[in-house]
């Protein structure tokens, strides 16, 4: 309590309105609300129509009497891989150009996927679907979060302490100086706090931690 009123005293932002989550909980039933937490949010996106499936039979490549599959995403991101094998069911990709957040520069990675259910050679009666996800840095408001003990959780073979999150607004609005070279500057997030500020609230993620995030 004290280094909360401490905290509260001395703040720097005149116009902050948010608290200070403790890292304790000693009675183990503890409720905080209203705090600000840098984060690594996720964004995804079905990208299964722009799936092409091309079928045609490969000699020594294909099971005797069964055409096989190639399928591909418009930036040339394959199922097969190089190999051009049908006998891939799954594949991920950090390095191909995004065909949906193409917004975000410098994003921590960018997750391309394909992936075929329930067969075990892709064919044209195989389900196959593909996804996108941005991994990018953001802020996080939470409106509120408690820890408590939960006995009750136990007769269901849950034996820690119970924690819930409650997240209310996520900010991704960051930028990174492009006139120094990455990894030598790193991403900074303004949050609108609030309105009678003259500007908005930076959020700074240092170049060591944004190039650990990526890695």
């Amino acid at each position: 309590m004290k280094a909360n009123i401490w905290a509260a005293l001395y703040a720097t932002d005149p116009y902050g309105d948010w608290g200070i989550a403790s890292y304790l909980c000693t009675t183990e039933n503890c409720t905080w609300s209203n705090y600000p937490s840098l984060g690594m949010c996720a964004l995804c996106a079905d990208l299964t129509p722009n799936l092409t499936k091309s079928c045609t039979y490969k000699p020594g490549v294909d099971p005797p009497g069964v055409t096989g599959c190639d399928v591909s995403l418009p930036n040339g991101f394959s199922l097969g891989g190089v190999e051009d094998s049908r006998y891939n069911l799954m594949a991920m990709n950090t390095s191909m150009t995004p065909l949906v957040y193409t917004n975000y520069s410098s994003p921590i990675a960018i997750v391309q996927s394909i992936i075929a259910n329930e067969t075990t050679f892709v064919n044209s009666s195989s389900s196959v679907y593909a996804s996108e996800c941005a991994l990018v840095p953001c802020m996080v408001e939470y409106n509120s979060a408690s820890v408590n003990e939960y006995l009750d959780a136990a007769k269901y073979g849950y034996n820690q302490v119970f924690f819930e999150e409650y997240a209310e607004y996520i900010w991704d609005n960051y930028t990174i100086d492009k006139s120094l070279p990455f990894p030598q500057n790193g991403p900074t997030i303004n949050v609108p706090i609030n309105a009678s500020s003259n500007d908005p609230t930076q959020y700074f993620i240092s170049p060591d931690a944004y190039l650990g995030l990526q890695n």
